[in-house]
């Protein structure tokens, strides 16, 4: 064999060499592993990012409920109708009974006359309440709770004005918590709704009740959360002496949610700061 001819040879063996040997590479880089006894040493993977978000609050005004707000009527309430009678103060009490085979609600002011100024369509016959609270979006007042539908517990948030004119603070249709969440002095109040799955705070601005809704901030901001909740039943009111339970959720003043991502749960905690809510893991 000539010598040209010979280092053609040596040529073609070192580049058949030189594939063999980056085709064992990429194989490596691909799977991992040159081989099942190879002893070779990989990087750790890297730990998950903490979560740390700030999503600026952008409430909606809450109209006054002007158009809801009852014509109270005076009534004589019998003894035999009453599902639930609590003295709040000395100069207000609260009756739920049975008139027109439906619940009804009436107050009585320094011991006049009964003032019915709900009716409730409804079958039920126990699960009243009443209660008394103080400082939310500027009043003092109080609440009636009642069961509206196989899965809703209503609290709806009445006060007296200046005119001794009872007006409807706030109608809602699923638990709520009410607290100082954002540290400004004035109480605001989680609901809620659906058994949690939506969840709104409302607070007051320049005289004014806005709603925010928490969930939709969070779908918008995480669009691989699924299933986001907070359990309403987990937290403790403890403005309220009616022993409501709405549980873990709350914890001090951050609200615990949970959500699934890739089918695993997690849990995320939310601050509410004066115009923005944090969530951290």
């Amino acid at each position: 064999m000539n010598k040209k001819k010979r280092s053609l040879l040596i040529i073609k063996v070192i580049l058949v060499l030189a594939v063999a040997s980056g085709a064992g590479i990429a194989m490596y880089q691909a799977t991992g592993s040159l081989g099942a006894n190879d002893d070779v040493n990989t990087a750790p993977s890297a730990p998950p990012r903490a979560l740390s978000v700030t999503i600026p609050i952008l409430g909606e005004k809450h109209e006054p409920y002007d158009a809801y707000s009852s014509q109270p009527s005076a009534v004589i309430i019998n003894d035999d109708s009453v599902l639930f009678l609590t003295e709040l103060s000395d100069d207000l009490e609260i009756c739920w009974y049975i008139c027109g085979n439906v619940p009804n609600c009436a107050y009585r002011r320094q011991g006049g006359e009964w003032m019915r100024f709900v009716t409730e369509e409804s079958a039920y016959r126990e699960g009243f309440g009443a209660g008394l609270y103080n400082n939310l979006f500027g009043c003092h007042g109080f609440y009636i709770s009642c069961p509206r539908g196989a899965a809703y517990y209503a609290y709806d948030y009445y006060y007296f004005d200046g005119d001794g004119e009872l007006k409807l603070l706030f109608c809602g249709t699923f638990l709520d918590v009410i607290g100082d969440f954002n540290g400004d002095g004035e109480n605001e109040l989680l609901y809620f709704y659906h058994a949690g799955r939506d969840i709104y705070y409302y607070y007051i601005d320049e005289g004014d009740i806005y709603s925010f809704n928490v969930t939709g901030a969070l779908q918008a901001n995480f669009d691989d959360w699924e299933y986001i909740a907070a359990d309403p039943f987990s937290v403790r009111n403890n403005d309220r002496n009616d022993g409501a339970f709405l549980p873990e959720s709350m914890s001090g003043d951050v609200l615990l949610v949970t959500f699934q991502r890739n089918g695993v749960d997690y849990t995320a905690q939310i601050k509410f700061l004066m115009d923005a809510i944090l969530i951290t893991d």
